[in-house]
């Protein structure tokens, strides 16, 4: 009787591929709808310590990104430091670490090597950010549930703590790895960027002037939606169609 339950099940499955995607999918539109509780990043970046020069704690959220006289670095700060004591306060920051003009090179490889997961003590002044023009820059910044920018000289942080190592599930590692293997290949220049944004979701080195060429080209969406995630996608599907192997593509 089992058995008769199991391949009727399959036999439906077969017939209908689409339901096995179309359940979860109503499901979490459900969810979504009747939950009330709505993720509103513009709130979240409200903070009482944005345009003063303060001492904050801060951990490293992903990995540095080179510019060209400085050192972006993604921040979670996890409290500000007030007459020697440690008070709670919270938000998502862009550090722009300036290297040692005295060892440029040097001290930015430096910069580069930190992980994410580092902590740093750092003395910054936070600011949202003004317009580019027509393009409202602190708005964005918000959007992405970030605070706002620092610009950081090399005498105003230090380093509290390192990691060992980053997790070998760590995603991001995976994704700079492949992309490091890039530039082995000697893929460099606007062609590394490129095919790492289509390939692997990695955008960091794409510069304004190309992200440009792609927004007037009409074909911006392409760096939206990588070929890595594509990938995955195509993967998931095809399980969910194939029922892990019991059953046949569908071609």
């Amino acid at each position: 009787f089992a058995m008769t339950l199991r391949e009727e099940a399959v036999e439906w499955l077969r017939r209908y591929p689409m339901a096995v995607l179309l359940l979860p999918l109503t499901v979490t539109i459900l969810l979504c709808y009747y939950s009330g509780k709505p993720i509103d990043l513009l709130r979240d970046t409200e903070v009482d310590y944005l345009d003063s020069m303060q001492v904050f704690r801060v951990v490293l959220t992903d990995y540095p990104r080179e510019r060209a006289k400085t050192v972006q670095a993604e921040a979670e700060v996890l409290g500000r430091v007030d007459g020697g004591q440690v008070k709670a306060a919270k938000g998502k920051v862009f550090l722009y670490l300036q290297p040692d003009s005295t060892d440029f090179a040097r001290n930015k490889e430096a910069l580069m090597g930190m992980q994410l997961g580092d902590t740093l003590l750092v003395r910054m002044r936070v600011q949202r950010g003004g317009r580019l023009g027509e393009f409202d820059y602190g708005n964005y910044l918000r959007m992405q549930g970030i605070v706002g920018t620092a610009f950081v000289r090399r005498t105003q942080w230090r380093r509290l703590s390192s990691v060992a190592d980053v997790s070998f599930w760590e995603p991001r590692r995976w994704q700079r790895a492949l992309f490091q293997r890039f530039r082995v290949l000697g893929i460099e220049g606007d062609e590394l960027a490129t095919l790492g944004a289509l390939t692997l979701g990695y955008k960091d080195d794409l510069e304004p002037d190309l992200r440009r060429s792609f927004q007037c080209a009409g074909a911006a969406h392409v760096l939206a939606v990588s070929g890595l995630h594509t990938g995955i996608i195509y993967a998931v599907v095809l399980t969910l169609l194939t029922i892990g192997g019991h059953c046949k593509p569908m071609y």
